[in-house]
């Protein structure tokens, strides 16, 4: 499990400095989120894949294309995947 924090939050704002209609989605809000949204998640606890997801959900292009590639080791525990993400951040870059 995956506790949300105000850091990891703002760690995963666009760059527009929002969140997309499926980081909300995940994290259980509505999209805009209501006023007070980000005191009330702090703390929760998510599953690891829902974070991950959350994570890669800031950058629609670049979930896309993790998504295809991590659907193929779905089973792999999320340690895995976060050294398979990591690695392809690194070669595919980031855009």
């Amino acid at each position: 499990m995956f506790t949300i924090t105000k850091r990891w939050l703002e760690d995963n704002k666009t760059k527009n400095g929002g969140y997309t209609k499926r980081q909300m989605d995940i994290i259980g809000f509505t999209h805009p989120p209501p006023k007070g949204w980000m005191k009330e998640c702090c703390g929760q606890l998510i599953q690891n894949d829902d974070a991950f997801c959350f994570e890669l959900a800031k950058d629609e292009a670049k979930r896309d294309r993790y998504i295809l590639l991590l659907s193929k080791v779905k089973q792999l525990p999320y340690r895995e995947k976060i050294a398979i993400y990591e690695y392809l951040l690194k070669t595919i870059g980031p855009n």
